[in-house]
């Protein structure tokens, strides 16, 4: 027996493992490596491992005895857990250094799950370093690539797009979808030390396009939740609220918490209600709030210039597709404007900025629009538009049956 196995056995059999999991020692030895990851992967994925264990000796002493055996996106996961519980103990040092020397030949998701730990362990031992930023940037670059180029995408014609163009090409749950999820929880974090907020609004949307929020701690689901709001709020050319507001469980994290008036200021932009919107900010304990939060102090006016659009953008919207012919008092009283002088340049906006399609009549002092921008429906809105179906279908039928009835006379 050699002198590495020997060393695995005794750690299994004096370790409070052999108690808590008397199965392991019996899967290592009977080399049912199969059932052993499963147990091993059970194991480090606990929230209490550090209390119990060594993670650090047991990976050098079991793990390190049959990494060659492991399948190596498990290796790869198992390393994670490990270095995550190193530094969670406040040594980021020997966590780097052990995903490092993690040996995965030359398989593609391994890698890329391992250096995108890798990236985020960097990112907090110096995430004021500009070499280690740069550093970070050019592994985050090479994991895109691996990924771009991997055959595992998944990606067919059944494959769903969110609203920035990112296929959720794997099952959520699946190996690749936890490749993904590691690599863009990476990108996020990038992206929230370096900006701009729209980037790191949509690296979070690819995160939790692979990632359920129940699997996301609690303090870490609240700074998500915090963050993706006050990015969605800042972003420039960020207008796709829905998405965030009736897709997604994470800003429910929110409701309860003294960061629930940025919820509400997600469900007004969602909605375009100016009204609500101004009723939010001007409340003493939000205008407190938003004081303390330097991202929307600094961008102000481009929030408050993005909830008009947005408020214009559901007027059209609501609008059927015959009757978008506007005035401008309309939009003024809609988006809240001081005077219908304001509404031209509005309207002017959203055209440059490709929210909405059409021409402005300033004689008539009238807008007809003739495309809005796509977005994510809630209940009420779908009734709405299902019911804008069934109208067009009727009249569709009384249109059919006109021509049948008179198609002797283009014969």
């Amino acid at each position: 027996m050699s002198t590495s196995i020997s060393a695995a056995l005794s750690f299994l059999e004096t370790s409070p493992l052999a108690e808590s999991h008397p199965t392991l020692k019996s899967n290592y030895e009977r080399k049912l490596w199969h059932q052993f990851t499963l147990q091993v992967l059970d194991i480090l994925s606990s929230s209490d491992i550090t209390s119990t264990f060594s993670t650090i000796e047991f990976y050098n002493s079991v793990i390190g005895s049959v990494a060659k055996k492991l399948n190596p996106l498990s290796l790869a996961r198992i390393a994670g857990y490990t270095a995550s519980s190193i530094a969670k103990g406040g040594d980021l040092t020997s966590a780097i250094a052990l995903l490092e020397t993690v040996d995965l030949g030359d398989a593609v998701a391994p890698i890329t799950f391992v250096e995108s730990k890798l990236v985020m362990l960097k990112l907090l031992a110096s995430p004021n370093d500009t070499n280690v930023l740069e550093e970070v940037r050019k592994m985050l670059s090479k994991g895109k690539e691996r990924l771009q180029l991997s055959g595992d995408s998944g990606e067919d014609s059944s494959s769903t797009k969110s609203t920035y163009g990112v296929v959720k090409a794997v099952t959520s749950g699946s190996d690749m979808a936890l490749v993904y999820a590691a690599y863009y929880e990476a990108s996020m974090l990038y992206r929230k030390h370096v900006g701009p907020p729209e980037a790191f609004y949509q690296e979070a949307l690819n995160y939790l396009n692979y990632t359920s929020v129940s699997d996301i701690p609690g303090e870490d689901a609240f700074t998500l939740a915090t963050d993706l709001s006050l990015a969605a709020l800042t972003g420039e050319g960020v207008f796709h609220f829905g998405e965030v507001v009736l897709s997604l469980e994470i800003l429910k994290v929110l409701k309860g918490t003294q960061n629930e008036w940025l919820m509400e200021l997600m469900r007004c932009c969602a909605d375009g209600d100016v009204g609500q919107f101004m009723a939010v900010t001007n409340r003493p304990d939000v205008q407190e709030k938003i004081q303390a939060q330097p991202a929307l102090t600094a961008r102000a006016d481009a929030v408050k210039e993005k909830i008009v659009l947005l408020s214009l953008i559901n007027l059209v919207f609501e609008r059927p597709s015959h009757e978008r012919k506007i005035s401008f008092e309309e939009i003024a009283t809609r988006c809240m404007l001081s005077s219908t002088n304001d509404v031209e340049k509005v309207v002017m906006r959203a055209l440059s900025l490709g929210l909405i399609r059409g021409e402005i009549d300033q004689v008539d002092q009238e807008v007809f629009i003739y495309w809005v921008m796509p977005r994510v429906l809630d209940t009420s809105q779908m009734m709405a538009l299902s019911k804008r179906f069934g109208e067009w279908a009727v009249k569709s039928s009384k249109v059919a049956d006109h021509m049948i009835e008179h198609a002797s006379h283009f014969s």
